[in-house]
């Protein structure tokens, strides 16, 4: 099945990380406009030289996340705030910025019956030390 994008704009949190970069190369092949969100001027030129648009900011950044979603066609969820604030500081510090994120992209996003694809992950919680499949009930990686 071939997919056209027929010029559709998606934005993207988490696109200089692994996922949103292989993504943002996809997209752009198939004739996507991709602008993703950036906390850096190297976060910048890495989403210039992939062809992206970088919008400036971060989980924190509501009224870019409420924007940028509302501009477009589709919007792709995948950063996660635990890289934005101390390490060390644990999942209590973290949630309530990564639920303000999405929030702030739903309310960018209401009634337009857009897409919206998000991603999670297993950050706070510690690896199996015998190699153990990681689940809900892992222990906390305090590191």
């Amino acid at each position: 099945m071939t997919i056209m994008s027929n010029g559709q704009r998606i934005f993207m949190t988490g696109a200089t990380g692994y996922i949103g970069s292989v993504i943002t190369e996809l997209a752009i092949a198939k004739g996507y406009e991709v602008h993703g969100l950036s906390r850096s001027d190297s976060g910048d030129a890495k989403l210039l030289k992939a062809g992206e648009v970088p919008d400036r900011g971060d989980l924190n950044s509501l009224d870019v996340l409420r924007r940028q979603s509302f501009e477009a066609d589709i919007v792709l969820h995948l950063a996660t705030a635990y890289h934005i604030i101390n390490a060390s500081a644990g999942y209590d510090a973290v949630w309530p910025i990564d639920k303000a994120a999405a929030e702030a992209i739903a309310d960018g996003l209401e009634g337009s019956n857009k897409r919206l694809v998000v991603t999670g992950g297993t950050l706070f919680v510690s690896p199996d030390p015998d190699g153990g499949e990681t689940t809900e009930t892992s222990p906390e990686d305090t590191h």
